[in-house]
Parts: C-alpha cells; sequence; structure tokens
C-alpha cells in the first residue's frame, strides 16, 4: 500500500468514526490530516526541477523520480523523500595554462563545456555532489587529459586536431560516473605569440623562397629554348651568351615590359638598365 493511500484511509477512517461520535475518529483524522501537510513537497517548474525518491536518506534502487506536487513521508518508518535537483544546463570554461608541447612550447588557452543532469544516471550525479562537484570533478579531467594530449604532440598539430581532442575529451567525461551528459564542449588552445610570429615569418619565408624557385625556372625554360635558336643562327666565330647572361637578359625585359625600368642600355651580352634610383647592371 502506497503512502498516500494511507493517509488517505486514516483521514477518510477518522472523518467516519468522528462523524459517528467517536474521539478516535477525531484523532485518527487529525493525524491524518498532519501527515497530509507534512508530506506534500513541491518540485518547481521553473528552474525545472525533479525529485529523485530516497528512503532513510539513500536512494531507492533502481532510480524512481518525480516531478510537480507529490505526497512524500519524511517520518519514521518511512523517511520517504526526495533529492530535489535542478536540470537546466550549466556552461563553465575551464582555463589552460602553460601545458607543454612534444617540442617543449607552453600552450594555452581554455575548454569549454555545457553539460545537464543524465535523468537515467542521477544516483551518480548525486554522489558526485551534484553540479558544483560534477564541474570540480570535471577540471580535473580537463588538466589531466589536456596534459596527456599535448605531450605527444608538436605545437602545430595541437592547433590543426582540436576537434580529435574534444571528441576524446567529450567521451572521457560522459564515461566517468559523473551522471551528466555533454551538450557543448569547445577546446582552444594555441602557442604563444612569439611562437605564432616566428612561424608565420617562416611561412613567409617559404612561401617566398618556393615562388622565387618557381620564377627560376620558368627563365631557365626560356633561357634554353632561346640559347638553342642562337646557336641555330650563330655564324662561325661569332661568340654565343652563356645561359646566365641570357636568364639575366629575360629578365630585364621583364622588368621593361612590367614598366619597372625607363632605359635599357648596351648590346646583347652586356646590358645597362636604369630605373628610378636604382642600377640593376653595370654598362660596360
Amino acid at each position: 500500500m502506497g503512502v498516500g493511500a494511507l493517509v488517505f484511509l486514516l483521514f477518510a477512517g477518522g472523518v467516519v468514526l468522528a462523524l459517528s461520535g467517536s474521539l478516535l475518529g477525531v484523532a485518527i483524522g487529525v493525524i491524518g490530516l498532519i501527515m497530509l501537510a507534512k508530506g506534500l513537497k513541491d518540485h518547481r517548474a521553473d528552474p525545472p526541477t525533479i525529485g529523485l525518491l530516497t528512503s532513510w536518506n539513500r536512494p531507492l534502487r533502481p532510480p524512481n523520480t518525480v516531478r510537480g506536487t507529490v505526497l512524500l513521508a519524511n517520518y519514521f518508518p518511512f523517511y520517504l523523500d526526495t533529492i530535489e535537483i535542478e536540470m537546466p544546463l550549466r556552461h563553465e570554461d575551464f582555463p589552460v595554462n602553460n601545458v607543454l608541447s612534444c617540442d617543449r612550447i607552453s600552450m594555452s588557452g581554455e575548454v569549454s563545456v555545457t553539460v545537464k543532469p543524465d535523468e537515467t544516471r542521477l544516483i551518480d550525479y548525486v554522489a558526485a555532489g551534484k553540479m558544483d562537484g560534477v564541474m570540480q570533478n570535471i577540471r580535473n579531467v580537463v588538466a589531466v587529459e589536456t596534459a596527456k594530449f599535448c605531450r605527444d604532440k608538436p605545437w602545430q598539430a595541437i592547433q590543426q586536431t582540436s576537434a580529435d581532442f574534444e571528441q576524446l575529451l567529450k567521451t572521457e567525461i560522459e564515461t566517468k560516473p559523473f551522471g551528466v551528459l555533454i551538450e557543448k564542449l569547445q577546446v582552444r588552445l594555441s602557442a604563444p605569440q612569439s611562437v605564432l610570429g616566428d612561424a608565420a615569418q617562416e611561412a613567409r619565408q617559404l612561401l617566398q623562397r618556393r615562388g622565387e624557385l618557381t620564377e627560376y625556372q620558368t627563365y631557365l625554360i626560356a633561357a634554353q629554348e632561346r640559347l638553342e635558336g642562337i646557336k641555330q643562327q650563330a655564324q662561325p666565330g661569332e661568340r654565343i651568351p652563356t645561359l646566365e647572361e641570357i636568364i639575366e637578359k629575360i629578365k630585364h625585359e621583364r622588368l621593361i615590359r612590367d614598366g619597372k625600368v625607363v632605359r635599357v642600355d648596351g648590346n646583347a651580352n652586356n646590358i645597362f638598365v636604369t630605373q628610378t634610383g636604382l642600377n640593376l647592371g653595370a654598362k660596360k
């Protein structure tokens, strides 16, 4: 028989006996009213709150939950009550400071986590200290897992694989006995600005070297084709320019075409280029 049914029988029986003039009925009815008043408990809708049923201050197993206003019996011999659990989402940012990568770069940033209680694991949630306790536990997990993740990777790889780490961290938290579900998790880790600046400079220099190499290869191909033509048309005893001289001439011709020079003096082999404030060659 449920507690609510027992209280109703006491109250109804007391009323019936009281109507028949029995003082015992009055007493029973009063006891029923007291039990009814003392046993009613409301679980708020704002913020959404549910109650985890307990008996003698221990959660019932399997867990049972209630919502709204319910009749309980938090007195001997039942001690039937609830632990109130607020269900809204909770967001928190966990700072990450001075975590070393495998190449000894100090990484910093933050891990942002949004969680909510898992209704199927509320006993774990309560045992973990509800939301405040869970967040402290998550803070510890973030610190440990971030250090493990970074120590095996160079800093560039850490910044490029944050999505992998987010999934790993989400799984690690949800499989712990914290009783929560991850609604959103975001990792932001970065090297110091000095390291980022050096890396950007190296990247620019690499691109510049690649560009110079590509440009030289273009000049070389053009110079080889021109040299073949010169050899075919050269008269006996005529001096044939070297490949390097032809490359320089093609470069100068490119400057003229692009409008970067204003005068070219000399013959095919000795070229003097005058640009505003700049001499690119010496006239022989």
